[in-house]
């Protein structure tokens, strides 16, 4: 099972896309970031 990278889109924190739940802000919903800017 491949894990993804990708961003919260409530508090941009990074988490696996498909994890569900986001360790920072409990948010559910993370999209996929493109490789523009890595902070």
């Amino acid at each position: 099972m491949a894990t993804e990278n990708g961003v919260c889109i409530r508090c941009e924190g990074m988490g696996v896309l498909g994890a569900g739940i986001c360790p920072e802000c409990k948010g559910t919903r993370f999209v996929k970031l493109p490789r523009v800017r890595v902070k």
